[in-house]
């Protein structure tokens, strides 16, 4: 792959301040350096009238709902919910379908990476075709203390079963995988508005059905591991525990729903309602394991000691909360899923005082369960409606850096020198002017302006409207 540069009206390293009439040089897979010049030996590519930006970082997905339809009418209790998904969750056969379809959609929308909670068989992962890059992290369920031990052997059964799609490497995090990214240049291929497009010998990369063009591909996906106890109405505080000493010895992330609804809060206190009704029913119950008044305090004290901790929704988190997670900022992390929010409801989302406070907050789509798509740029227009007073510039760090520094990855979130040359163009809103924090401001606002490029690794794919 040859050097280089991609001029836009708009460029946001998210990194540093926005840059208007920017250039992007591209070396390889790797980001060679930004600004308003380009090299004198690379031609410039102008992109016109758009906004360039780092790939969207997905830091909350249920790929395995791919194929769903939104679970229950809005405002339905989570509860309730739940009881609805167990009863519709598909076979193993469409899981594997799901999966490769959530994550050409996500590709599709502009997301480069994508934590994915995962707990079905590893082959469904072994994505022959593009894809985003996969944080897996192993999902485990084991309430009573009876269960705990057998759950924690399953997931680190589970977690050296993933390791294969490392190759090599070992649990830190840090490999590659062996599975390619397939489509170089050949037959049949033709220009495109300065991209090139076709498949390789004859074989499909997944996205042969006219919405995507892509080629010459050849970065390799790359697969990282993480840990995930569900959810305290699922994960007993032993299991947690020990959980988290598995991810701090093997540098692990660790991602675990909290504070998600009202009745979550419930059995944490008064160890009674409709979760515990859902636990006698599937034979999980054991009333000894939550010490009552408990709180989400006693759970963010116990992800204390991971490498990295995402919370996940934290819908209901109090003030006394969220400050002991700005204390942790550098290992723990907010993740906010504004439209999976939206369909059950919830409160108003404590997203000002999050941040006023300095915990790190991340965006996710959660799944189609309770979401549309698997867009990232509309989580960014949703918590940009319902919090104008929060920057533009923060609303699109949280969907990129700030995610990918709660998942400890260094080299993607930010257009930066060394990181890899993931990113999206999207056309800014017709007679769009003003400053550069206007004209992102223009681009969140519109509803109407989607993602048009996406480069993985410095090859670019076209989205092609449906």
């Amino acid at each position: 792959m040859t050097r280089q540069a991609l001029r836009a009206r708009l460029v946001c390293p998210v990194a540093a301040p926005p840059i208007e009439d920017g250039i992007v040089v591209i070396d390889g897979d790797r980001i060679e350096r930004i600004g308003r010049q380009a090299p004198a030996d690379v031609e410039v590519e102008d992109l016109g009238d758009v906004a360039l930006m780092p790939g969207f970082v997905n830091a909350h997905c249920h790929l395995e709902f791919s194929l769903a339809r939104k679970v229950g009418r809005a405002g339905i209790a989570l509860p309730n919910w739940i009881r609805q998904v167990i009863e519709k969750r598909p076979n193993a056969k469409k899981i594997g379908r799901a999966i490769a379809s959530g994550l050409e959609e996500s590709l599709r929308h502009g997301v480069t990476t994508v934590a994915e909670i995962a707990r079905t068989e590893t082959d469904a992962y072994r994505i022959n075709g593009l894809s985003p890059r996969l944080i897996l992290l192993q999902e485990s369920i084991g309430f009573s203390q009876a269960r705990a031990t057998s759950a924690l052997n399953a997931a680190e059964d589970r977690l050296e079963e993933l390791s294969t799609l490392l190759g090599p490497s070992d649990l830190n995090g840090n490999g590659h995988a062996a599975a390619a990214l397939n489509g170089h240049a050949a037959n049949g291929s033709h220009e495109t508005n300065g991209h090139t497009s076709g498949y390789a010998n004859g074989q499909s990369n997944g996205f042969d059905d006219g919405r995507f063009e892509a080629v010459g591909v050849r970065d390799e996906q790359r697969f990282r591991l993480g840990v995930s106890p569900h959810a305290p109405y699922t994960a007993s505080p032993q299991l947690i525990r020990e959980l988290v000493t598995v991810a701090s010895t093997r540098g692990l992330p660790v991602a675990m729903h909290l504070a998600e609804s009202p009745e979550e809060l419930q059995l944490l206190s008064e160890g009674r309602g409709p979760f515990q009704e859902i636990l006698e029913e599937r034979g999980m119950w054991d009333p000894w394991v939550i010490g009552r008044g408990s709180t989400p305090l006693d759970y963010l004290r116990m992800l204390t000691r991971a490498p990295k901790s995402l919370v996940i929704h934290g819908n209901y988190l109090d003030y006394t909360e969220l400050a002991m997670m700005a204390r942790q900022a550098g290992a723990m992390s907010l993740v906010y899923c504004p439209r999976s929010h939206a369909h059950f409801k919830h409160r108003r989302y404590p997203l000002t005082e999050a941040l006023a406070l300095g915990v790190p907050v991340c965006l996710g789509t959660d799944g189609k369960a309770s979401n549309p798509d698997l867009s990232m740029l509309s989580e960014m227009r949703e918590a940009a409606a319902r919090h104008p007073s929060v920057a533009p510039e923060t609303i699109l760090r949280m969907g990129t850096l700030t995610g990918a520094e709660a998942l400890g990855l260094t080299d993607v979130g930010a257009l930066r020198p060394g990181a890899l040359a993931d990113l999206v163009s999207i056309p800014l809103p017709k007679k769009a002017k003003g400053r550069p924090d206007e004209l992102l401001s223009a681009m969140l606002r519109s509803e109407d302006e989607e993602v048009e490029y996406v480069w993985l690794g410095g090859e670019a794919l076209e989205v092609v409207a449906v």
